[in-house]
Formats: C-alpha cells, sequence, structure tokens
C-alpha cells in the first residue's frame, strides 16, 4: 500500500485505506493521556519537560510510560542520565501515534469550527 498525505496537511502521512477495519485494532486502547504523555517524552526526549508540558509530576509521566511498556511488552525508550532517546519499536509507535494525535486534533478542530 502505497502512503499518501493527508489533504491540506502534506507533513503528515497516513496509509490510504477505503476504510478501516476495526477487526485489526487492539480490542483496548491505552488511555490517550497515556498516548500524549509518551509522545511528549519522545518529542522533548525528557520525562521532565515532559511532565512541565502536560501539568503533570514527573513520576505521574514515567508511571504512564513503564504501564504503556508492560502493554507494549517492549522498551520505548533507552534511558540516559542526560535524557532519553527511543527504540527502534519507540520509533516505529512514535510516528504512529504523532500522526494519530494528528488526526484526531484536526477532527475535533473541524467539530467545533461546525458547531459554532
Amino acid at each position: 500500500m502505497k502512503a499518501q498525505t493527508i489533504p491540506n496537511y502534506p507533513y503528515a502521512p497516513v496509509e490510504a485505506t477505503a476504510s478501516v477495519d476495526t477487526q485489526d485494532c487492539p480490542v483496548r486502547y491505552p488511555p490517550i493521556q497515556t498516548l500524549k504523555a509518551f509522545e511528549a517524552v519522545a518529542r522533548l526526549k525528557s520525562f521532565t519537560r515532559a511532565a512541565a508540558e502536560l501539568y503533570l509530576t514527573q513520576s505521574a509521566v514515567t508511571h504512564q510510560i513503564r504501564r504503556f511498556e508492560e502493554y507494549l511488552d517492549a522498551r520505548l525508550f533507552h534511558r540516559h542520565s542526560s535524557g532519553v532517546e527511543l527504540t527502534e519499536v519507540g520509533q516505529a509507535i512514535y510516528r504512529d501515534i504523532t500522526v494519530g494525535l494528528f488526526i484526531i486534533g484536526r477532527s475535533l478542530t473541524e467539530a467545533r469550527r461546525h458547531a459554532a
């Protein structure tokens, strides 16, 4: 399947399909706050900066990431004294979650615009 871009958003590639088969999706998703925490830590390369951006404690973000790693049964970050970097699994998930959060944000913005 060839990757295409979202119309009017050339920097957000997604796989284009005619429809989504929900049977291929996991039955239980992690909470959206966990996905937002993962995205922030990956982008900022820091649990501390992610916590500040999300108005959470560093401990809360660390617990969310730990539970997410347990859910996936995979390490998402290499932790160093100078910060964190994504593992190979983390990099793949980061790309998908970033696009997913972008699409959700765009949909919510459109819904609010039409409701006004």
